[in-house]
């Protein structure tokens, strides 16, 4: 088994020094059809939503809308933009499937995949950027499916130093205490303008403390706000 030696003690080690390999910091950027820049993502105008609860000055509300003019109208918002510590999102996994309620009739469709499904998350989380404060963090629930290219995009809008875990979470049955055999993964990122680390130094973690403002974002199942 090999032991990483610290850059300090390299130099007493004996045997012949080998040619390094040079490490750039150049950035690892997802090349798809239909990618948007940034900068028009960026223009998109607030559309027309309903407030189902809570009041327009009220830290807690909930809207019914199409998601990514609701969220341009947060940015919009002096009260919202840049003060929002949490994020939690939970969008489709890309099965591909359609979905019926437990009474059978019809829940949602999951049917986006590939390079759509890819944009329309990318303009999302560039619109949830500039919701974030400056020690806040953002959650993305995915499932194996999308999970490594949601990494890569996350990555670009947040920065990959920023990036601080990525949680796998496993299902069991509370009877058998049997896990299931897939799993799904949390992608932890932390504002572009204040990195805080989530290893080792004993302080609170982003996003794991009460936090005085934040945004949960779902997919449409089993009639969840979208």
């Amino acid at each position: 088994m090999a032991t990483g030696v610290p850059k300090s003690r390299r130099s007493t080690l004996g045997g012949e020094p080998r040619e390094h390999v040079t490490r750039t910091n150049a950035s690892i950027e997802l090349t798809y059809a239909g990618k948007a820049p940034a900068e028009e993502v960026l223009k998109t105008e607030a559309g027309d939503f309903q407030l189902q609860a809570g009041a327009p000055s009220s830290r807690n509300r909930l809207y019914f809308a199409d998601n990514l003019r609701a969220l341009a109208h947060l940015r919009d918002d002096p009260a919202i933009a840049g003060k929002v510590n949490l994020i939690y999102i939970d969008p489709p996994y890309a099965t591909g499937t359609v979905f019926h309620s437990r009474s059978q009739t019809h829940a949602y469709e999951d049917t986006l995949g590939g390079a759509a499904f890819v944009e329309f998350l990318r303009q999302r989380l560039i619109l949830l950027r500039d919701l974030l404060a400056d020690d806040g963090s953002i959650y993305v629930h995915l499932d194996s499916k999308m999970v490594c290219e949601i990494k890569l995009v996350m990555d670009e809008i947040f920065g990959p130093a920023q990036f601080r875990n990525l949680i796998s979470r496993k299902k069991c049955n509370r009877r058998t205490t049997r896990q299931s055999r897939s799993a799904t993964y949390l992608i932890t990122s932390c504002s572009t303008r204040r990195a805080r680390s989530t290893r080792g130094n004993g302080r609170s973690r982003p996003g794991l403390q009460v936090v005085p403002k934040s945004i949960a974002m779902w997919s449409p199942r089993r009639g969840e706000p979208s």
